[in-house]
């Protein structure tokens, strides 16, 4: 063999294996890929997927009367009402993500024993309630909504307050304006995509700028709207109530200048609350002192007779579109004590109703 064609032979070898390297390189690197793709998927799923279970006023301490309201998300919303007596102004109660209105019962029984009735609910899709999906505020608005108007119905001459927290409190902006004349905002996130990505970096660090929009796309296939129809920093200037916003100092889930940015956003009057020491806890049962003596006196001032009233929203008015139902043992019920989730819920129409809005 001649030298010449021994270094061909040599030659061809050695492109033979870097052809076959890059093969295994690009076929590992679109294993790895796809592998990404499916689990950012799957956690996709599984943070929009229901949290439904059989909740029950068994051994409550004060008594509730229980109905279900007709919402315009298309679900039926569970629902408690309880009243302290000669109560003059109503609060409504909104629950975090994944939670249920067993969450606010404590701030229930705070406001109960200072002279107010109280309206829990669980949002679509958690607790009793129907539904298909958490949207992260974007059906759960008219839940909002519809536990405004069956306030008003009962108590036509009440003020109205809202206690939000985390979802309720993005629902609540993002049903803006409410015509109510209270608004309590607890750690409540700006936008949806700073939402993602600070859990997403609490948990893998620098890999966030990967997953987080990957996370973020999958809200337009699964749900039917996109990242931009969750910014309730967008709508917090379209409410005329007076609006407290309370933080935790150390929350990493919706960090203090992300929270203060929401504040400077808001109308006047306005309150920002700081819970020192705080995380992304209950900041009323961190500290219960703090909570009354800033949430409660808040509330006091705006809600009570004789205090000042609120001009602005008196002159509101809204339909809701809503119907109540008696609370009873029949299907939505017995379905979740089943373990059966209801999948047939329409959520398409839904979604050209809120954009028809």
């Amino acid at each position: 063999m001649t030298f010449k064609k021994q270094h061909d032979k040599v030659e061809l070898g050695f492109l033979m294996d870097q052809f076959s390297l890059w093969r295994y390189v690009i076929g590992a690197s679109s294993l790895v890929l796809l592998t990404f793709l499916v689990a950012s998927w799957l956690v996709g799923g599984a943070l929009v997927a229901p949290n439904q279970r059989y909740i029950g006023s068994e051994n409550l301490e004060f008594p509730v009367d229980e109905v279900m309201l007709d919402s315009e998300s298309g679900a039926s919303i569970a629902t408690w009402y309880a009243s302290s007596d000669d109560a003059k102004a109503t609060i409504i109660l909104l629950h975090p993500v994944r939670a249920n209105r067993k969450a606010m019962l404590g701030r229930a029984k705070l406001f109960l024993d200072a002279g107010y009735a109280v309206i829990l609910i669980d949002f679509q899709a958690h607790g009793e309630s129907l539904g298909r999906y958490i949207t992260f505020g974007h059906l759960e608005r008219h839940d909002v909504r519809a536990a405004v108007a069956y306030a008003r119905k009962l108590n036509p001459g009440h003020r109205i307050g809202v206690v939000a927290i985390s979802l309720g409190a993005a629902a609540a902006l993002l049903a803006s304006p409410l015509g109510v004349d209270a608004l309590v905002l607890e750690s409540v996130y700006s936008t949806i995509a700073e939402a993602v990505d600070n859990r997403v970096a609490m948990r893998v660090g620098p890999l966030s700028y990967a997953l987080t929009p990957l996370l973020l796309w999958q809200l337009k296939p699964r749900l039917g709207f996109s990242p931009s129809d969750l910014r309730p920093i967008d709508y917090i200037a379209k409410s005329q109530a007076p609006v407290l916003i309370a933080n935790g100092e150390l929350d990493r889930h919706t960090p203090i200048t992300q929270a203060r940015q929401l504040f400077d956003a808001a109308n006047t009057p306005k309150r920002w609350v700081v819970f020192k020491g705080a995380a992304h806890n209950d900041l009323f049962e961190y500290n219960a002192k703090q909570y009354k003596d800033e949430v409660l006196a808040f509330l006091d001032r705006y809600l009570k007779p004789g205090n000042r009233p609120n001009a602005t929203t008196d002159s509101l008015r809204f339909s809701s579109g809503y119907s109540v139902r008696k609370a009873s043992s029949g299907f939505n019920r017995a379905a979740l004590i089943a373990g059966i989730t209801p999948a047939a819920m329409p959520i398409a129409s839904d979604n050209k109703k809120a954009a028809a809005k």
